[in-house]
C-alpha cells in the first residue's frame, strides 16, 4: 500500500472523509484493517476521531481491534470519547472495548 507523507494508506485517507463504499472496496481488494500510520493509529482510530460509525462497524467486522493502541496509547474508546461520538462510543462497548485502559497519562476512556 502506497503511503503518504503521515505513513497513511488510501484506507486511512477514505476513513477519514467517512466513504463506505470506498473503503469497502478497498478490503475487499486486501487493505489490512490494523495497518499503522507513522503516530501508530490504526483506520479504527481514524474513524473513531471523525465519528464515522458506519466505517468503523465496516472496520470491525473486518478484524479491526477495538483496543488497538495508537500514539499516547489512546484507544478508539478514548478517541470517541474525546470527540463525542456517542454512537461510535456505543458501537466500540457493544464490541468488547476495555471501558479501563489507560491511556500513557494514565486515563480512562470515560474520563478523556
Amino acid at each position: 500500500d502506497k503511503r503518504d507523507r503521515s505513513g497513511r494508506t488510501q484506507l486511512f485517507k477514505y476513513t477519514a472523509m467517512g466513504d463506505l463504499e470506498a473503503c469497502r472496496m478497498l478490503i475487499e481488494a486486501g487493505a489490512q484493517v490494523n495497518d499503522r500510520d507513522y503516530a501508530e493509529w490504526t483506520p479504527l482510530h481514524e474513524a473513531c476521531v471523525t465519528g464515522h460509525d458506519k466505517v468503523a462497524e465496516l472496520l470491525i467486522q473486518h478484524g479491526a481491534d477495538v483496543n488497538a493502541r495508537g500514539g499516547h496509547a489512546d484507544t478508539p474508546l478514548h478517541d470517541a470519547a474525546q470527540n463525542g461520538h456517542v454512537d461510535v462510543v456505543k458501537l466500540l462497548l457493544s464490541r468488547g472495548a476495555n471501558v479501563l485502559a489507560k491511556n500513557a497519562k494514565g486515563i480512562i476512556p470515560i474520563d478523556v
